[in-house]
């Protein structure tokens, strides 16, 4: 069975809004372990409410965090700082944290949070009996061991074997590297690391094919990005969209922008 199928069927089956998050380059290489756009993302009405309205960073830095207490390797249990509770699967190979199943959107005890003065109307978060969130977890540790599995079937098979691969294989990890990490503080040596290269061997191929160094085309992608929010929606303002798309600070976001389309973002917004 396809990744992508079984988290789906789990949501079906449980009420939870179920993500992952992919650390290795088995996710890139293997096509029942690829996943739809959504299913990288913490993907739940509630979750897409909290970053419209404002609350990207908080989010981002949330993730940030489960992430790094997932290198221990033990599944948990927590609630955002929006008031929703979540269960955090690690799967780890090698000794190392190759992805992190999130299921979320469920209920905590608390209302959701109210986010810069919005109020949330959408789905009410699932609530889980204590036997149905035994279940739900027991599924997320056999969809752990079942993607363990297919990535221990591709390292048999060859795996990335370093150089061994051509340049358009690392350019096809870049690009899936950046197109659902975008939003996060990511870098060429994190990148490298993944893949057990030299950064500067992997620089050395995105400069010659591209003309752009890692963080140009990184940004490239951000600005795609923020052109989409500003054009749709007209509710978020210029910080916001700027978290949304991955800069930290909204003036370097307006200077990469300008640098990029020839317009500043506001400029862009009203452009008919």
């Amino acid at each position: 069975m396809k990744l992508s199928d079984l988290l789906r069927l789990l949501e079906a089956q449980t009420g939870a809004v179920i993500c992952l998050e992919p650390r290795h380059p088995a996710f890139s290489s293997v096509d029942d372990l690829r996943l739809q756009p959504d299913q990288y993302l913490h993907h739940g009405p509630y979750c897409v409410f909290a970053k419209q309205a404002g609350g990207m960073q908080v989010c981002s830095d949330n993730k940030a965090h489960s992430m790094k207490l997932s290198e221990k390797g033990r599944a948990f249990a927590g609630v955002c700082p929006h008031g929703l509770r979540e269960l955090v699967q690690p799967v780890m190979f090698d000794s190392s944290l190759a992805a992190v199943l999130y299921a979320g959107h469920l209920a905590s005890g608390r209302k959701p949070a109210v986010i810069n003065g919005q109020d949330y109307s959408g789905r009410r978060p699932s609530n889980l009996t204590a036997e149905s969130e035994r279940e739900l977890r027991r599924q997320l540790r056999l969809a752990a061991a079942l993607i363990c599995w297919e990535i221990a079937l591709w390292k048999k098979q060859g795996g990335h074997g370093g150089r061994r691969h051509d340049e358009q294989y690392y350019l096809d990890q870049v690009d899936f590297f950046i197109a659902h990490r975008y939003a996060e503080n990511i870098s060429l040596t994190e990148l490298a690391a993944t893949l057990k290269v030299n950064p500067n061997y992997l620089g050395g191929i995105i400069s010659r094919r591209t003309g752009y160094n890692f963080r140009q085309l990184l940004n490239r992608r951000r600005i795609e990005e923020a052109k989409t929010y500003l054009r749709f929606h007209s509710w978020l303002n210029i910080t916001e969209i700027a978290a949304m798309s991955g800069f930290a600070d909204s003036n370097y976001f307006s200077t990469v922008f300008r640098q990029i389309t020839g317009m500043t973002p506001r400029a862009y917004r009203q452009k008919k």
